[in-house]
């Protein structure tokens, strides 16, 4: 799949290297086809690994992908170098007026912070907003999705619970009548000829 990247992204070596195709913008150009256009909010602390391992899972598909890499303005990341950010990632504010097909999110747990102290809380509020309106598949289908997933999953975990619990009752029943016929409290000899049937 031809996977639209810009030139120069340290992603691109790695993956030539384990035969995943890539192509610059240039040459993208050249082709007749629409990109699905995805931007990643990448909040991950190693930018680099993470945008390797995205490209890789974006290659699995038949269409061409054309990624962009949104930073937030408020906030500096520790593990990757200003240079690479400048370079690759466009503030919220640059993308503001484009469209994409899908927006992929990545990011530290900040769940697990108290909300005050997630700096960039409201900026990330802000881009989930416009994402309602300038993402076809926005993160409320992707929740809206995952819940009719998870509804789903749990009335069949039910049903597996109900199929289990009468087949143990069924074994059960086989050993009890087993051991019933074993021990003569049940006559399962064929009726002789002549006797009531």
């Amino acid at each position: 799949m031809p996977l639209n990247l810009q030139k120069n992204l340290p992603a691109i070596e790695l993956l030539k290297k384990e035969h995943i195709f890539v192509m610059d913008s240039l040459r993208a150009a050249t082709q007749d086809i629409r990109p699905l256009r995805v931007v990643v909010l990448n909040l991950m602390p190693l930018k680099v690994t993470t945008e390797t391992d995205l490209v890789r899972l974006l290659s699995n598909t038949p269409l061409q992908v054309e990624m962009d890499l949104m930073k937030i303005k408020g906030h500096t990341p520790k593990n990757t170098s200003i240079e690479h950010m400048r370079a690759f990632y466009k503030d919220f504010d640059q993308m503001k007026s484009e469209y994409y097909d899908g927006m992929i999110v990545t990011g530290a747990p900040v769940e697990q912070m108290p909300f005050e102290e997630v700096t960039y809380w409201e900026e990330i509020m802000e881009i989930f907003d416009w994402a309602r309106t300038h993402v076809t598949s926005t993160l409320d289908e992707q929740h809206a999705i995952v819940d009719y997933i998870e509804t789903r999953l749990t009335k069949i975990d039910n049903y597996i619970a109900d199929l289990q619990a009468e087949i143990d009752y069924l074994k059960e029943f086989k050993q009890r009548l087993v051991s019933d016929v074993v021990t003569g409290q049940i006559c399962v000899a064929e009726p002789q000829k002549g006797e009531m049937q």
